[in-house]
């Protein structure tokens, strides 16, 4: 039986946070931490140590891209994969997202099927690499 993968999912809008909760905890052996600011998603990050956060730019408190820094930070920076929920998408976006250490970005409103399809690869390849 494979152990399970911790996902975190923070979003400052309940509209896209409970549509991806909802999406990512279909899948089997996984275990999904939520929260609505930067600054719950670096505490929750360390508390529950997620294999992948899928993480809001614009939030209150501290945004996307510093609290991606600290958890890639706190965590190790190989430890932790983080992708980007944005409604920006520019190619200036992209490239901070990178510069921060973001392995890609999903762009709202985002599409459900490729989203839980991209989940289900990231979370086989975590379980090959482990």
């Amino acid at each position: 039986m494979s152990e399970n993968i911790t996902i975190l999912i923070v979003d400052d809008q309940p509209q896209i946070r409970l549509p991806l909760q909802y999406l990512v905890s279909s899948l089997p052996n996984v275990t999904v931490v939520t929260g609505d600011n930067g600054r719950q998603a670096i505490e929750l990050a360390k508390t529950h140590r997620p294999a992948l956060t899928l993480l809001d730019v614009m939030m209150p408190e501290v945004d996307g891209y510093t609290a991606c820094k600290e958890i890639r930070q706190a965590l190790g920076e190989s430890s932790v994969e983080v992708w980007f929920i944005t409604a920006r998408g520019s190619s200036v976006d992209e490239d901070q997202a990178k510069e921060v250490g973001a392995k890609r970005t999903i762009n709202k409103p985002f599409d459900p099927d490729a989203v839980i399809r991209d989940v289900r690869a990231f979370i086989e390849q975590h379980r090959k690499a482990a």
